[in-house]
């Protein structure tokens, strides 16, 4: 049965945002989509894909590692656009940049090629 439920994580650097008059942090991580992923059961048989959702909750999940020992909640997810399938065995980056001063966190998958997926993310 298929337990495996987050990329593998190959590289993770974390650095600060490279615009002075946006403060924050980004984390640039490179990651590897597991043939065995759960959330790749019946998304599609003959294509399978990672779910958008999926991609969602990964990037709220590793936008802890900017912010660790907060508590945030997001209250909507903003210019969220999906623009090339994210595939098993995959190998792409995350890319997540977030300003407290904003109160919001950007997120992008993408490959050397292809922009993958981006949106935003407004925090409480």
């Amino acid at each position: 049965m298929n337990e495996v439920r987050s990329p593998e994580i190959l590289e993770e650097v974390e650095t600060l945002s490279s615009v002075p008059e946006t403060p924050g942090k980004r984390l640039t991580m490179k990651l590897h989509i597991p043939d065995d992923l759960i959330y790749l059961d019946g998304h599609f048989d003959q294509f399978p894909v990672v779910p958008g959702v999926t991609q969602i909750d990964w990037a709220a999940t590793f936008l802890q590692h900017l912010m660790p020992g907060k508590n945030f909640s997001i209250e909507r997810i903003e210019v969220l656009k999906f623009f090339k399938p994210l595939r098993p065995n995959d190998t792409c980056w995350m890319e997540l940049e977030y300003s407290s001063e904003k109160g919001r966190a950007n997120f992008s998958l993408y490959t050397e090629d292809w922009k993958l997926t981006s949106g935003r993310f407004v925090i409480k």
